[in-house]
């Protein structure tokens, strides 16, 4: 059986009400590919834009990462201190997320204990969100991954 989120209503600056129901949604950055990342090279730099979809909004709760040692074999272990960096910028808000870099560590969990933000996050559709990433290592990381869990938050209002 499907589960069905409900729908809630609220009311605009204007006084319009508008209904509004959600669902489960992730959106990621790499390993590779379309994804992008992947692997960072010992003392490497790397951005990477993150398009959230226009049919809604969309509000974070928490936030995973993986990477693997350069020469690791799968499976990988989520234990490991992966000393990559990250900054990141939220181009639809105009607003950065940190005044400077953090280890990725900070922000960020394996996939048994994820990051739980302090505050839910929302981002607009269609916003971009662009991550720099930074290897200060001597050893490459490969197959590097962020996830962002949350919700969509799609406006069904009849008009």
């Amino acid at each position: 059986m499907v589960q069905q989120f409900p729908a809630w209503t609220q009311k605009s600056a204007n006084g319009q009400v508008r209904t509004y129901t959600s669902d489960y949604f992730a959106y990621n950055i790499g390993p590779g590919a379309n994804g992008a990342i992947g692997n960072l090279a010992a003392a490497a730099t790397a951005q990477q834009p993150l398009m959230f979809q226009s049919d809604s909004y969309f509000e974070a709760w928490y936030i995973t990462y993986s990477a693997m040692l350069d020469g690791a074999t799968e499976p990988d272990v989520d234990n490991i201190f992966c000393p990559v960096t990250v900054f990141i910028a939220d181009a639809g808000s105009g607003k950065q997320l940190m005044n400077q870099v953090v280890p990725l560590s900070q922000i960020a969990g394996p996939a048994r204990e994820p990051f739980m933000l302090p505050g839910r996050r929302i981002f607009l559709p269609t916003s971009t969100v662009t991550f720099t990433f930074n290897n200060p290592d001597s050893t490459q990381w490969n197959n590097i991954s962020l996830t962002f869990h949350g919700r969509k938050i799609f406006d069904i209002t009849r008009n």
